[in-house]
């Protein structure tokens, strides 16, 4: 079973980030977001504060994208598990090109469901994958553009 896509689970909080100091984490951003003059560092509780150097690098990995040619491996094992026929080359780079753009838990979770409730006798396009994920996805990219 060496080969294959590694699922694992993206964007649940590290160990040791209380799930409630996340909640007051993103509280805080959307309260200072418009105008960032209210956040006074000395009224934010010392645990979030703490709590803000893994919060940072929990929302890095859920932004990271996905690499295409483990796309590319996945939706291979994806038809050949289903029994489907491949795009050709190109159609299936492009694919993975365009999926690996998204956010690497998305990707993962869209293959997932596809892989569990597709019952589809094609291969999956873009469009297929990115309908389990799409509100998510927009939410994610919102959020990003409003990091810059």
């Amino acid at each position: 079973m060496g080969d294959g896509l590694t699922i694992t689970p993206g964007g649940t909080p590290e160990a040791g980030l209380n799930p409630a100091d996340l909640e007051g984490l993103e509280a805080l951003a959307e309260r200072t977001h418009e105008d960032p003059r209210w956040l006074d560092t000395d009224a934010v509780p010392e645990r979030l504060r703490a709590a803000l150097p893994t919060a940072a690098a929990q929302a890095r990995r859920n932004l990271d994208p996905s690499r295409p040619a483990d796309i590319v491996a996945a939706l291979v094992t994806l038809a050949d598990r289903h029994r489907l026929d491949l795009p050709d080359r190109r159609a299936l780079e492009l694919d993975a090109e365009v999926m690996a753009a998204w956010p690497r838990d998305l990707w993962r979770k869209a293959y997932v469901s596809v892989w569990e409730h597709g019952s589809w006798r094609r291969m999956p396009t873009v469009g297929d994958f990115r309908s389990v994920v799409g509100d998510a996805l927009e939410q994610r990219l919102s959020r990003k553009r409003g990091l810059r």
